[in-house]
């Protein structure tokens, strides 16, 4: 023990009393330090990450917004074709033309379904005969 006394009386040693109580309580205060750093180093590094996090967050916001402007750019363009009209609405415009065009007439259509009441009313007709026939050979016999 007396060596340390010793040791630490030497110069850049221990001085006083007031040198030791403040030496003891700059160990303390490292001490605290030190266990306090890994706690801050984590805090510093969960903070960089939450503002790379965010970063991604804003970045992936940006490139969504430019997707989403030139997915309806692109479907502008197929639809309209562009000067030539060639998208697809001009071609839809033309085949419901041609589909008009081609389309029977509601007087023709009038026609066909009256004769098909015409052709109905014809075979039941005819099945009627039919079965009026079919009876009288049955009581001949």
């Amino acid at each position: 023990m007396s060596d340390l006394i010793t040791y630490l009386r030497k110069p850049g040693g221990i001085t006083s009393p007031a040198h030791a109580e403040k030496l003891k309580n700059t160990a303390h205060a490292l001490r605290i330090a030190a266990d306090v750093a890994p706690v801050l180093l984590e805090l510093v590094h969960m903070q960089q990450q939450e503002r790379a996090s965010q970063h991604l967050r804003d970045k992936r916001a940006q490139l969504q917004l430019q997707a989403d402007g030139a997915a309806k750019r692109l479907a502008d363009q197929i639809l309209s074709g562009g000067a030539q009209n060639s998208g697809w609405r001009g071609q839809v415009a033309e085949l419901r033309t041609a589909l008009q065009a081609g389309a029977p007439s509601e007087d023709d259509l009038a026609a066909a379904a009256q004769r098909g009441r015409d052709l109905t009313a014809a075979r039941d007709s005819l099945d009627s005969v039919l079965r009026q026939m079919a009876a009288v050979t049955s009581l001949e016999d």
